[in-house]
């Protein structure tokens, strides 16, 4: 997903789709939340590391005490109006302080990375456009229904990186 589609999620946004959670990426009225293209709208599933790492345990914890808030309630929008500019600021600071930044180092770099990793674990290309938000414009993409979640859980669960260890990543420095 996009920083900016991320910083604005609500509890509302996670919902269950024959017991598979996902992400409602949306804009809804009067919420204050912006996509970048209309293929932006999507749902994508919530990876297994994520839901081991205590995702929907924050969001439960969230929804209890905010059942209409975000579930990053500590996010606010920069002067320019979108939530990701103070975010990512604080994402610039925080890989140089866990030393992993380099000169193309930044959060966008994790959607290049899950690209790759899609395509490395073979995950058919309509998959992969459905999965990050991209458009097909060819006369053959405008065809079809919306995939399925089922579908989607299965190509984004194929996605791992056993080289690194989340959990570690995941502490404040």
């Amino acid at each position: 997903m996009r920083l900016g589609e991320i910083v604005q999620l609500l509890v509302a946004d996670i919902k269950v789709h024959e017991g598979i959670p996902y992400f409602d990426i949306s804009r809804g009225e009067g919420e204050d939340k912006q996509l970048k293209t209309a293929s932006s709208r999507r749902d994508v599933p919530v990876h297994p590391t994520l839901i081991e790492l205590g995702l929907l345990d924050h969001v439960e914890k969230r929804r209890a005490s905010a059942p209409k808030g975000r579930i990053f309630p500590d996010i606010k929008p920069g002067a320019d109006g979108y939530f990701s500019a103070q975010y990512s600021k604080w994402f610039s600071r925080y890989v140089i302080a866990v030393k992993v930044k380099t000169p193309k180092t930044s959060f966008h770099s994790f959607r290049h990375n899950f690209k790759d990793a899609l395509v490395m674990a073979g995950v058919e290309e309509s998959r992969r456009r459905a999965l990050m938000g991209h458009s097909d414009d060819s006369v053959h993409g405008q065809y079809g229904s919306k995939l399925p979640i089922p579908v989607l859980f299965e190509a984004i669960s194929k996605i791992n990186y056993p080289q690194i260890d989340l959990p570690s990543l995941c502490k404040a420095p």
